[in-house]
């Protein structure tokens, strides 16, 4: 029997030599034992889905086998169907097979390795990068039946991604609140700033209040009101360099910077606060996002995992922990993040988004659209987004455009609930490069 070295190129190649070794088998009558190891469950996922996909379009049907300690034995499951036509195994998990050490499927493959070749099975085996050291270990005699190898690496995004200056964390979190209601809730508070004595006992308040009426006025989108009332809050604070409410107030401004796309600005300002605040993970996060701007991701990651050992079980923070991942083109990375927010905060609607726009990114198509049918159930009446991103994952994005322009035109959204929308923000910009959405991100 021939055997070739492992071949290790990229995601598509890989793919179209799977499908044609298993072409040619099915053509000539003959077996075919290919072994695809994996580095991670999400590359698996997707390349499973992807060659099954491509095998149905040529008539090919595919049986899966997802071993467990409850799942009989390998050889029996192909042994009952091995004289349909035209069909493909995909044998999964071997590591998971019953027994003391669990190597039980293994051994199973080892002493039936005959069955594949003696009625002809087609198969892929799918293994992790641990299954791949274990198989010759366990099942020599089928590691010594292979015909090939093949590698995928872990799945990297080819375009890193900038990220929206929404995506930063104020220290105030939850103004997500209609454009009305904003504007209500700034002249609430101008009121109760004009009632303020001009006492330095009412200092504190007066800044706190200038902190909360400048987000509220970036929320708006007027960055320039928000600038000037944030800069007032500084010069009233007559407190030491470290105090709360400054970090606050400077968080803030840097954010701003961010959005003017004066990275280092604003770096500089993350880097100075984070000096006297060495426990605040907000800043290292916004230092993180800030870092992926300037191209510097191994230190932005590395702010993220300070951040995440200061917040263990802020779902917020690990939510953007996921985007920098996904700025850095670390999909799979970026995946895990995404899923511990779910499980930090399961009633989230936007956690659900972010996860669905990260497998759109990954190529899982139906895992994304599980994500949205989720996020659905918690999103009450805030569902517009939504079926812009169905729209998108199916392909349609002139119909999402379209929807965005009647909306915006009817004024069931605005430009600020667009612009402040960094989901949307994030899959638009990474698929459609319209003048138009363009413009309406700029807005």
């Amino acid at each position: 029997m021939i055997m070739l070295h492992r071949r290790r190129n990229s995601f598509s190649d890989n793919l179209i030599f799977l499908l044609e070794e298993l072409k040619l088998a099915i053509q000539w009558h003959s077996p075919s034992i290919l072994l695809a190891i994996c580095n991670s469950r999400f590359v698996r996922v997707r390349a499973k889905n992807e060659l099954k996909d491509k095998l149905k379009e040529l008539g090919f049907s595919v049986i899966n086998i997802d071993i467990d300690s409850h799942s009989p034995s390998i050889s029996h499951q192909i042994m009952n169907r091995s004289k349909e036509q035209n069909v493909v195994f995909f044998i999964s998990n071997i590591d998971w097979g019953s027994g003391k050490d669990r190597k039980d499927a293994y051994r199973n493959l080892n002493l039936n390795r005959e069955i594949f070749i003696e009625n002809q099975i087609k198969t892929v085996i799918w293994l992790t990068k641990t299954e791949s050291m274990s198989l010759p270990v366990y099942a020599p005699d089928l590691w010594a039946f292979r015909h090939y190898v093949v590698e995928f690496s872990t799945v990297r995004s080819g375009r890193k991604s900038m990220l929206p200056a929404e995506i930063l964390m104020w220290h105030h979190q939850g103004i997500n609140e209609p454009v009305k209601i904003l504007r209500d809730r700034i002249e609430t508070n101008e009121r109760y700033l004009k009632q303020l004595p001009q006492t330095a006992e009412a200092n504190s308040s007066r800044i706190e209040l200038l902190y909360t009426i400048g987000q509220l006025y970036w929320c708006l989108g007027d960055s320039q009101k928000a600038t000037e009332l944030l800069q007032l809050g500084i010069d009233t604070d007559r407190q030491p360099e470290h105090s709360l409410c400054r970090t606050w107030l400077l968080n803030g401004l840097a954010i701003i910077h961010y959005e003017k796309g004066e990275y280092l600005k604003a770096a500089e300002i993350y880097i100075d606060l984070i000096t006297n605040n060495q426990n605040d993970g907000i800043l290292r996060i916004d230092l993180g996002i800030t870092l992926c701007a300037l191209g510097k991701y191994s230190k932005a990651i590395s702010e993220c995992k300070k951040a995440v050992k200061l917040n263990t079980t802020n779902a917020n923070i690990w939510n953007r922990i996921g985007y920098i991942y996904l700025a850095a083109g670390k999909m799979d990375e970026a995946t895990s993040a995404f899923k511990k927010a779910i499980q930090l905060a399961p009633t989230s609607s936007a956690f659900y988004e972010s996860l669905a726009i990260d497998y759109y990114m990954l190529g899982l198509t139906e895992e994304s659209f599980d994500q949205i049918e989720i996020a659905n159930k918690y999103a009450g009446n805030e569902t517009f987004f939504l079926k812009v991103y169905e729209e998108v994952i199916q392909g349609n994005s002139e119909k999402s455009i379209e929807r965005i322009q009647s909306a915006l035109i009817s004024g069931l959204i605005s430009k600020t609930d667009l612009k402040r929308n960094y989901n949307s923000r994030i899959l638009l910009q990474s698929l459609l490069e319209e003048k138009s959405l363009k413009e309406w991100h700029s807005a």
